[in-house]
C-alpha cells in the first residue's frame, strides 16, 4: 500500500494545522464502528486539546 500512498509522515507538511494523528491497524473504512473505543478514545482526547487552547 506504501507504494500507491506516500507515508503520512510526507504529508504533514502541507497539513499546518494539523493537530496530532494515529493509526488503527486492521480496521476498513467504518473506523468509527470497527474500532469505536479506540475512535472515541482519541476524539475525546482531541476535543480536549482544542478547547484548551
Amino acid at each position: 500500500m506504501a507504494e500507491l500512498y506516500p507515508p503520512f509522515e510526507k504529508l504533514r507538511a502541507n497539513l499546518p494545522g494539523l493537530v496530532g494523528s494515529f493509526e488503527i491497524d486492521d480496521v476498513g473504512h467504518w473506523v468509527h464502528h470497527e474500532a469505536s473505543a479506540i475512535v472515541s478514545d482519541q476524539l475525546l482526547k482531541f476535543l480536549q486539546a482544542v478547547s484548551a487552547t
